[in-house]
């Protein structure tokens, strides 16, 4: 008869392919790595078992525990042995982070293991969140992941943006609630929770924390229980109560310049959305856009060119003019480096793509951002004007 682990955790696991040929296995619970620097285990049993990873005591592997100084601890295992020779090719094959099943056995109980998770105190839904208003809303996406024990679940709210590593940095306390579409809304409020900080090796930034299962609907628990890990969602948050500054959150240099320029004159703007077809920078009044570049001409350059900067410039105004004629912007303006005007097929496009696209020439040197933010708000005035 088998031995009956009473203590058997499930923890998300990655596998991925290091340099010189080995295989490192990282094991996603900071209270797990918390728990073993403090009993001072630095050595473990490992075995691979139908998919699985089994974690139990012993001397047979050491313990590599990563991210102590940020008090964010992960345990990681060299485990290029422990594996098939097959999975081991297409880890390397793909170069692409592997997710696996890790069982932790008779090491710890789920109970005991709970003081270790620092971010265990779970935020309620506030019922007095209704929305926000539509001048002040910023728009980021979010997740909820599941963690699973063997007896229960738990949710976490994470959200990858720039805005929420400052509100996080800043410790600023937040209530959260949740409107019928499946969204969130964050408030700031001083009696609320702070979000928890970390960066992956990318140094993309993750602001989470724990929240309560009222938070997840009957349909979310069923996809978690069949073994879903993570939903997106949109979250919202407000500029005001933050006291946000949304032109440091724009991606490249010439962005954020003109983003501030434009705030700065009284024309409030929005970050484009992540991963829709969005031009650079959004203005709220009429969700106009402006698509930002400041690439060069080469001697020669022409539209057709598959790998000359000719067909980015080509692409951004007939993109702009497409989406214009289909009503899904007002009007949309290309910004760019006014060099590419010396050539005549960019002359007769930017003549073609009239009035639904305002082609902008610049130098992009010292104050720019004055001069092109002035003609695009003298340019939207006019076509809100035109439409009254």
């Amino acid at each position: 008869m088998g031995l009956v682990f009473v203590n058997s955790l499930c923890f998300n696991g990655g596998l991925i392919a290091k340099h010189k040929g080995s295989i490192a296995l990282t094991l996603y619970s900071t209270p797990f790595a918390r728990f073993l620097l403090e009993k001072g285990i630095n050595k473990i049993n490992l075995k691979f078992c139908n998919g699985k990873f089994i974690v139990g005591l012993g001397e047979d592997r050491n313990v590599t525990v990563q991210r102590q100084s940020h008090n964010h601890p992960l345990c990681i295992f060299s485990v290029t042995k422990l594996i098939p020779s097959e999975l081991k090719k297409n880890l390397f094959f793909s170069n692409k982070q592997l997710k696996v099943d890790v069982i932790v056995e008779d090491i710890v109980s789920g109970e005991d293991l709970r003081k270790y998770n620092h971010s265990l105190t779970s935020i309620l839904p506030d019922p007095s969140i209704k929305s926000i208003p539509e001048n002040e809303k910023v728009d980021v996406g979010c997740l909820i992941s599941c963690s699973r024990t063997k007896n229960s679940f738990g949710y976490t709210f994470k959200v990858r943006h720039k805005i929420l590593e400052e509100i996080a940095l800043k410790h600023k306390k937040v209530i959260l609630g949740r409107n019928t579409n499946g969204n969130f809304i964050i408030r700031k409020n001083d009696q609320g929770k702070e979000f928890h900080l970390y960066k992956y090796a990318s140094g993309t930034p993750v602001a989470y924390m724990q929240i309560s299962s009222q938070f997840i609907t009957d349909s979310e628990k069923k996809l978690f229980k069949s073994g879903k890990r993570c939903i997106s969602y949109r979250a919202f948050l407000s500029e005001k109560d933050f006291n946000l500054d949304i032109s440091r959150f724009f991606t490249y240099r010439e962005e954020r310049e003109l983003a501030y320029a434009l705030l700065k004159k009284g024309a409030p703007i929005k970050i484009p959305r992540m991963r829709l077809r969005e031009a650079d920078i959004i203005l709220r009044e009429n969700n106009a856009q402006i698509e930002v570049t400041n690439v060069l001409p080469r001697e020669g350059e022409n539209k057709n060119n598959p790998h000359g900067e000719g067909m980015h410039i080509n692409g951004r105004l007939c993109e702009g003019f497409l989406r214009a004629v289909k009503k899904e912007v007002p009007i949309y303006f290309v910004v760019f480096n006014k060099k590419w005007l010396s050539l005549n097929w960019v002359r007769q496009l930017v003549e073609q793509v009239k009035p639904n696209v305002v082609a902008i020439g610049t130098d992009f040197e010292k104050g720019w951002e004055d001069e092109v933010s002035d003609k695009i708000i003298k340019t939207q005035k006019s076509a809100l004007n035109d439409r009254i």
